[in-house]
Order: C-alpha cells, then structure tokens, then sequence
C-alpha cells in the first residue's frame, strides 16, 4: 500500500501537480481509488479513473437488479455486454463471467441468469456483485487483443511510448507517418 502511494506521489510531481496536459485532474479521487486496499481496482474505478484524465470510454454502467438491467438496456440500446463488477474476480472472460453480445430481451433475462449463476457456482464466497452493462464493441474488435498498459498518471512520453508499442500503432498514426501527431 505504502509503496503505491509513492509511486503515486511520484508521478504526480513529474506531471506538475493538478493540471495534466489540457485537463485538470483530480489527483486525490485518483489516490483515493487506487490506495482503496487490494492488489486490484474493479473495473468501474477503473473507468473512473480513466474519465478523471479525460480519457473517454464506452459508456458502461452498473446494474443491481434485473430491473435496473432492462432499464439500462432501454436506454443505451442492443447488443451489448454483461460482466460481473468484482474487484475479487479479476478475469472475468476465464471463468465466464463476460457474455457477449446480448441482442434482444429474451437473450438479456437468459444472459443476466447464466452470469449469476455463473458466479455463484464458481464463487460461493461472493454474496454481493453487480452486473456491468456496456454497449457492444464493433464486431471483431475483440479478436484483435492489444493492449499496453502503465499506472496513472502517465507523462505524455510515456503516452508515445504505450503507443508505440501496439502491436496496431501503424493504424493510428497512419501507414505512411500521416499528420496525426502523438
């Protein structure tokens, strides 16, 4: 615990304290998220944490009951992916707590089930979990697995840094070294 709070500390001086690049940042949310106990943030923190720093996710909420689960759905449309939110159960796709693009009523009431029952089969010390709603990704982004990863805060090096070492960096910044400045 002591040792992420140093770290943390740390990269707050080199980032000049509360202004990050354009954005202001809320440094001590971001502590207080981190340095919350456990090896792990769940994945809502995560999200918060990453919209503190100004760095837009797909919009994803949180679900307590079958109903507030309809209701999102309603509201942010099909398909869309449900997930367990637990800082215990880390990856959730090994055990099977992700289900992927759920399409219609009917899929939901049978996902929202399979993921429930899911949980309380592989994890009988887990009583109280939610469920996190997130629309669907474009089909086959998933397959295309590459990710990098560095603790907040980051410098704007380091940012080129994670860049760069995507396996898809070519992409983003364009085959041919385009305008798109990093």
């Amino acid at each position: 615990m002591e040792r992420k709070r140093r770290y943390f500390l740390l990269k707050s001086k080199e980032t000049n304290s509360y202004q990050h690049s354009d954005i202001e940042v809320d440094l001590d949310r971001c502590y207080q998220i981190i340095s919350k106990g456990g090896n792990w943030i769940d994945e809502m923190e995560a999200v918060e944490v990453l919209n503190l720093y100004g760095i837009r996710c797909i919009k994803t909420e949180v679900a307590e009951t079958k109903n507030e689960l309809k209701e999102i759905t309603q509201r942010i449309g099909y398909p869309v992916v449900l997930k367990i939110n637990s800082a215990e159960i880390v990856h959730k796709s090994d055990v099977g707590e992700v289900i992927l693009d759920t399409k219609n009523k009917k899929e939901l009431e049978e996902s929202y089930e399979t993921l429930i029952n899911r949980v309380k089969a592989a994890f009988s010390r887990v009583e109280l979990f939610k469920v996190i709603v997130q629309k669907s990704a474009p089909c086959g982004i998933e397959i295309i697995d590459d990710v990098v990863f560095r603790l907040a805060p980051i410098t704007k090096s380091e940012a080129r840094d994670m860049i760069s070492e995507l396996k898809a960096h070519k992409i983003l910044i364009g085959a041919r070294e385009s305008h798109l400045q990093i």
